[in-house]
């Protein structure tokens, strides 16, 4: 949780607003550090907004609508205790995109799972994403699989009728391992079989370690056999190419400021101190790469202009 100053130098943050009768939050707002609406990119499960500029099927229209989202409002069932809808809104409280989530059940493991659907302002489908022959056919079915702690851990995409169909990274299925927090330590890319599996990025998933406050501190790339990777040069990676792991450093107001970019022998520094430390913006734009040593020399030098 971020403190009111914290908040204040961000330029997103999350605040939670209102709570059920059960005290569940069932609504979210994405604001700056000004406290105004802003818009965070949080992406629905059908059209990831991080790789629209690289997917070739990707509903240019409703990407541009997804960006405009920063209300949620999470309806409960009668109970209070499961959330079955979330409704997403622009500023002015337009509806972009209300999702609904149907209990379908347990998996054999005991496992609560359910069919979630997307539709517009309409009550129809809302194709975010053509299928891989061109047109679209109501792709905007999820299954989902909770884990014991009730976060989505299985995603599997699918059209109107129940048929596997490949999301935005290329896969047909996602598993996400969280903590008991819902932090997200694991994402791993799979085939309609649950098979992990090399997806258009180039990797199978990445592992997270995680601070004590649960920033992220690290991100490994990994193979299909669940072994580090470096990051080969696919859709719009070039400057992570030959990355196989990144190391984040935070500031006081928890804003990442620092990335190393690192592989087996040499360290790749990019900075997102450009706005904050002007006096070492020259050193962020070149995006140096040398090894940890000749790094170091040189950081600490324009670190303490």
């Amino acid at each position: 949780m971020l403190t009111k100053e914290q908040a204040s130098h961000r330029k997103i943050s999350y605040r939670f607003t209102h709570r059920n009768s059960k005290g569940h939050w069932c609504k979210m707002e994405v604001i700056d550090g000004y406290g105004r609406y802003t818009t965070g990119n949080l992406s629905p499960y059908i059209l990831k907004l991080g790789a629209v500029d690289t997917d070739t099927l990707a509903n240019q229209e409703w990407a541009e609508k997804l960006k405009t989202t920063c209300i949620y409002e999470f309806i409960a069932d009668p109970t209070g205790e499961i959330i079955i809808q979330e409704r997403a809104y622009d500023e002015d409280m337009n509806v972009i995109y209300i999702y609904s989530r149907t209990p379908i059940g347990e998996d054999k493991y005991g496992h609560q799972q359910y069919v979630g659907s997307y539709k517009d302002i309409y009550g129809l489908p809302a194709e975010m994403r053509k299928d891989t022959t061109g047109t679209y056919t109501y792709g905007t079915l999820v299954m989902l699989t909770e884990d014991k702690w009730g976060n989505d851990s299985v995603v599997e995409y699918m059209d109107a009728k129940a048929k596997k169909k490949l999301n935005s990274d290329g896969v047909a299925m996602e598993i996400y391992v969280q903590d008991k927090e819902g932090h997200c330590v694991k994402q791993i890319s799979c085939n309609e079989d649950g098979k992990p599996i090399i997806d258009n990025w180039g990797n199978c998933g990445f592992e997270v370690t995680l601070n004590e406050d649960h920033t992220t501190s690290s991100a490994m790339y990994m193979d299909a056999n669940w072994n580090p990777m470096r990051m080969p040069l696919l859709r719009d990676v070039s400057e992570k190419a030959g990355i196989m792991k990144v190391v984040y450093r935070y500031d006081e107001f928890k804003r990442n400021t620092e990335e190393w970019f690192e592989d087996r022998t040499l360290y790749h520094y990019i900075g997102f101190l450009i706005e904050y430390k002007s006096d070492i913006k020259k050193l962020m734009d070149a995006s140096i790469s040398m090894n940890k040593a000749q790094f170091l020399d040189v950081f600490i030098t324009f670190a303490n202009k």
